[in-house]
């Protein structure tokens, strides 16, 4: 992100990941957790979704009531719907954003590129290790103050919060 510039929308990321950081292999996910897939979509029902194309044509079946934001650089728009948009620059994009409110969803670049903008992050944790090749990034330096959203044998959902923001500290100290 560039110096000086303040961001004003409020970014949100939210993920799955196994206990070694996996979130995925082959552009798929390495578990089915219907009660833990039926929170996402109840968690973004209706919001603006950013994510990268492998993550995008990963999804079945899109949700009408969401917006999708799909990071591409050689985007095909297979799928031509009015509640998709294709950028190619995630810097213009955070740059001239114009919504409100922005949940990124993934891939693992993705989330690389996005972690220090994102205010929360709700973060489930699968109790279980996996082999993959899509990780997580560490998130420790930017995520502390966190609470459990929900818990079962399966897995545990948090909501951490971004150590800055917490401190009150502006979004125009981070660098994108």
């Amino acid at each position: 992100m560039e110096d000086g510039k303040k961001l004003n929308t409020k970014y949100i990321m939210i993920a799955a990941m196994s206990k070694n950081y996996i979130i995925g292999e082959n552009g798929n996910l390495k578990w089915n957790i219907p009660s833990e897939l039926e929170w996402f979509r109840k968690s973004t029902n209706g919001k603006i979704l950013l994510m990268g194309r492998k993550t995008f044509e990963s999804i079945p079946v899109l949700n009408k009531n969401c917006q999708y934001i799909v990071l591409s650089k050689n985007h095909t728009e297979k799928k031509r719907l009015s509640n998709v948009v294709y950028i190619s620059d995630i810097n213009k994009f955070v740059m001239e954003n114009i919504y409100k409110e922005v949940w990124i969803c993934g891939g693992g670049e993705i989330y690389q590129q996005t972690l220090e903008i994102c205010e929360k992050l709700y973060l489930t944790i699968i109790n279980n290790y996996f082999d993959g090749d899509t990780y997580f990034p560490d998130y420790t330096d930017v995520f502390g103050e966190k609470s459990i959203v929900k818990s079962n044998d399966a897995y545990t959902i948090y909501e951490l919060i971004n150590k800055k923001i917490s401190r009150g500290e502006t979004d125009d100290e981070s660098k994108y």
